[in-house]
């Protein structure tokens, strides 16, 4: 081919369009350009106008459907064309809902990225249900540092929920006043949802409305549920206050290799339950679960429950001052396909001083746990005499006041199989279900991650994220931060680097 006619041909060929950043502001007009000086006022002329690659900027402010309308979005992009919806100034646009739909619905879309902004419902008796932030049908949707709170308690309603969604993250949001879960994971599977915080706050269900499992005691249903879905990895979050379940999986048809590690759960009635659900066959039975540096914290019932679950592992679990300890056991109106096992290394109940620390049932048919400690239970291990237990201790663990890792001085450091200690750490990030070496505490502060902080919302005195590092005794209270913690100091159980590679 000639050159010339090669030039020709090149330039008749598409070019990318580069990426625009525009506005929405709740004061602006359609008429407008969208820049930063003349924002346009309504979602769905935002999102006509934008496209894949762009950024929009949510202005400080308050947005309804009645003046906004719906932000109902829906595009496909791609990993380098990746759409984005961020607040101007984290948490400083406020998008309100009417109760009769979703506030933000993000559908049949993909690479949607959305960052900063608060979320809250009203209660609506005559709404369709819905949740304040539904994806529905996507995959690989970001929703990170959201401050979502006050879903319609008249309805069967959440504050996050994924449906039919894959590959997706939840990360760093905050989830206040809610009756029935904050975060969902409904038929979605291979997503991650980490560092994220909740607090039910006691909305308990209302009169008329939909009041779920809690009903109207006081309490939230679950922090984070997985009801149901496979391969999710749920990382380093924390449930904190009255709730039925801190996290739990619901095997509804699915329910497989979903892992938690690194979680913690303060004061649930049930800190992390794996259940099966009614019907035959193995779908409706958690399979394959793996749960790892799992501390529960005044569970008013048990710790952490596998019920009518096949292989599920639960490795440097820590149960403290809780009614029981860790349970296996089954239930007989939903038997799965009546094939039980559980698996449990290096785990340690302490102050169980109304229930067991360590018990499973008769009817798990496989069984091998090692390197376990029971101390100060009614009942440390049930059955008493039992040779599956392998390795298992009564000893003092001495903690002191820390909570939620090994303190040097405990006879539990390295104790354990392979050297490790019995008993959880969560002291660095897991990331994509992997340990890593960065902290997840403030190394000078002890605080979480956490984003800005709202007035009337998530600065309320104990029961907020920005404290909740005082009620764990990070750093605080007489449990100081392990020695080299935050100064590229060793991380006892990260995996260790490769030793004497040669290149070739």
């Amino acid at each position: 081919m000639r050159p010339l006619l090669l030039s020709v041909l090149l330039l008749c060929l598409p070019v990318s369009a580069q990426a625009v950043t525009y506005y929405v502001g709740d004061g602006g007009s359609n008429a407008n350009s969208g820049t930063l000086r003349a924002p346009w006022l309504t979602w769905a002329h935002a999102f006509s106008k934008s496209t894949c690659g762009d950024t929009l900027i949510v202005m400080d402010g308050r947005y309804t459907k009645e003046i906004n309308g719906k932000f109902s979005l829906s595009k496909s992009c791609t990993p380098k064309t990746t759409y984005t919806v961020i607040a101007q100034n984290e948490r400083q646009a406020f998008l309100v809902g009417d109760g009769d739909d979703a506030v933000i619905s993000i559908s049949n879309s993909a690479y949607v990225t959305v960052q900063g902004l608060s979320v809250r419902d009203i209660e609506n008796p005559s709404g369709k249900a819905h949740s304040n932030v539904m994806v529905l049908k996507s995959n690989h949707i970001t929703l990170m540092r959201l401050l979502v709170t006050h879903n319609n308690r008249s309805l069967n309603s959440h504050l996050i929920q994924l449906s039919d969604t894959t590959s997706s993250v939840l990360e760093e949001n905050e989830l206040y006043f809610f009756h029935r879960h904050g975060i969902i994971l409904n038929r979605t599977t291979n997503s991650v949802v980490r560092r994220n915080y909740c607090n039910a706050r006691s909305a308990s269900g209302i009169q008329g409305g939909y009041n779920g499992v809690s009903g109207d005691n006081g309490t939230g249903d679950d922090c984070i549920v997985v009801y149901p879905g496979d391969d999710n990895i749920i990382e380093n979050n924390i449930s904190d206050g009255t709730m039925l379940k801190g996290f739990s999986v619901q095997a509804l048809g699915a329910g497989r290799g979903n892992k938690f590690l690194g979680n913690i759960a303060l004061g649930p009635t049930i800190g992390l339950s794996l259940d099966v659900r009614t019907g035959s066959g193995s779908n409706y039975m958690p399979r394959d679960t793996v749960v790892e540096n799992m501390v529960v914290i005044n569970a008013s019932d048990t710790g952490i429950r596998s019920r009518g679950a096949r292989n599920t592992r639960c490795d440097q679990c820590m149960v403290l001052s809780s009614k029981n300890g860790l349970l296996a056991d089954t239930v007989s109106a939903a038997p799965g396909d009546g094939v039980y096992s559980f698996f449990s290394n290096n785990s340690l109940v302490h102050g169980s001083n109304s229930g067991t620390g360590f018990y499973v049932t008769s009817q798990i048919q496989t069984w091998e746990v090692d390197s376990l400690n029971s101390f100060k239970n009614l009942r440390n291990y049930n059955p008493s005499s039992d040779t599956s237990w392998g390795i298992h201790k009564t000893v003092d663990p001495l903690l002191g006041s820390c909570l939620v890792w090994i303190p040097d001085s405990s006879p539990m450091k390295g104790a354990g199989i392979n050297g490790k200690d019995i008993g959880a750490n969560i002291l660095y990030r897991y990331e994509n279900g992997l340990l890593t070496t960065l902290p997840l505490w403030n190394p000078s502060t002890g605080e979480f991650p956490h984003g800005a902080i709202v007035k009337g919302i998530n600065d309320v005195l104990g029961q907020s994220l920005f404290d909740v590092h005082k009620r764990l005794n990070v750093n605080s209270n007489g449990c100081s931060f392990p020695i080299g913690f935050g100064a590229g100091g060793p991380n006892p159980d990260a995996p260790s680097r490769p030793q004497n590679l040669h290149a070739s």
